[in-house]
């Protein structure tokens, strides 16, 4: 699995309910935009982008509107392949995967081992040939 700089990855898309909660905690405290993200330390532009859902929210912007709002707001639905954590993980369960694959198949090419086996003792002439049963 070739790794994929930042770059190019796909961006995170945002919590679903991201906006909505950080719109309604502003309008409960009767601030602004403009006002919250001053407080919380951010531009304008990027509250109403993170508001509106076409961005996502970073952990320490979460965290800092929650030490300015008291509003625990959910975090984007992450993809954990992205992670190096993730990646490691899928690596790992890959690796199981293709081991079971692998377990699978000896498993059946035993069974069907045995089966020839039983066949050719149950049936003579597959064991010894059509000569020697007899036939020419």
């Amino acid at each position: 699995m070739a790794r994929v700089p930042p770059w190019k990855r796909p961006p995170v898309p945002p919590h679903p309910d991201q906006g909505r909660i950080i719109r309604e905690a502003r309008t409960r405290e009767g601030w602004g935009q403009r006002k919250l993200a001053e407080a919380v330390g951010v531009s304008q532009p990027y509250l109403c982008r993170l508001e509106t859902g076409t961005r996502a929210l970073s952990p320490r912007t979460a965290r800092w509107l929650f030490d300015v709002l008291g509003v625990e707001v959910p975090l984007p639905l992450i993809d954990l392949a992205q992670t190096a954590t993730g990646r490691d993980e899928a690596r790992e369960r890959e690796q199981e995967r293709l081991q079971a694959q692998e377990a699978a198949r000896v498993q059946r090419e035993a069974e069907l081992s045995i089966y020839r086996l039983r066949q050719a003792v149950a049936m003579p002439s597959l064991r010894f040939g059509a000569f020697r049963a007899g036939r020419r």
